[in-house]
């Protein structure tokens, strides 16, 4: 199918749950120049094998791109194509890219259940699509890191990617360039967590150059490298240094 595309400039990435679009998949949000042709559509995902993603059920209900995107009301010169769904990536809640353009995604568990079954399934994943082609649209899927609870935020930041998922901040390294983070160390912790809405967030990258991410009301209990204990239930923003020094609750 060919629409009219009015730019080339990437805005916004928005994650499209099924009960409003019907398809879980990423979509990019464009604005403003110079109208011109394109080919719209998903691609296939080469290299993927959507049957060497164990314990993750498929979402249902999938309509493709195109229905979903009727669905959009979009203002005035703004089109949005999906850049991403399944097999690709199945459940995306949050996702930033690296200094070469790869987009780390954290995906969620496809389940409602308490978090202490969250804990024990263990399927939160951090997945990286690339566009090997430079067409726009991502073609390859690699896992980065898995047995994750429940992973609320994703951050990649000197090399290093930064994930909050219960109980902690973690810090995930490809050390050996195969693409899998062979290192993960905690960062931060403990947070308390039940699987909710309330859990901890994050992190983002300050313009101070400091990490930073939200909790809830489920309280935590973190020893800082001097030995301090911060403890407390009520909600609130912190922030560190990227080594995890200085850290603050705010």
């Amino acid at each position: 199918m060919t629409v009219k595309r009015k730019c080339n400039t990437r805005l916004i990435l928005a994650c499209i749950l099924a009960g409003l679009a019907g398809n879980l998949s990423w979509w990019t949000l464009m604005a403003g120049g110079k109208e011109q042709p394109a080919q719209r559509g998903q691609r296939s995902g080469a290299g993927v094998d959507a049957a060497n993603q164990p314990g993750l059920p498929t979402p249902a209900g999938s309509h493709g791109p195109d229905i979903a995107a009727a669905r959009f009301v979009l203002p005035e010169g703004f089109v949005i194509e999906q850049v991403a769904g399944p097999p690709l990536v199945r459940y995306p809640l949050f996702a930033c890219f690296d200094d070469i353009g790869r987009l780390y995604v954290a995906e969620g568990t496809g389940q409602s259940v308490p978090g202490a079954e969250l804990v024990k399934l263990g399927l939160g994943r951090i997945t990286r699509l690339e566009d090997t082609d430079g067409d726009g649209t991502f073609d390859t899927s690699t896992l980065f890191a898995d047995g994750l609870v429940f992973p609320q935020g994703v951050l990649w930041h000197d090399g290093v990617v930064y994930v909050a998922s219960h109980p902690a901040i973690w810090r995930l390294e490809d050390t050996d360039g195969d693409g899998r983070a062979d290192r993960r160390d905690e960062f931060i912790a403990r947070f308390n967590f039940n699987g909710n809405g309330c859990d901890i967030h994050g992190p983002i990258l300050g313009p101070d150059g400091r990490l930073y991410w939200t909790d809830g009301r489920h309280g935590y209990k973190i020893e800082r490298p001097d030995g301090t204990l911060l403890e407390g239930l009520a909600s609130r923003i912190w922030r560190c240094r990227s080594d995890g020094s200085e850290l603050e609750r705010l």
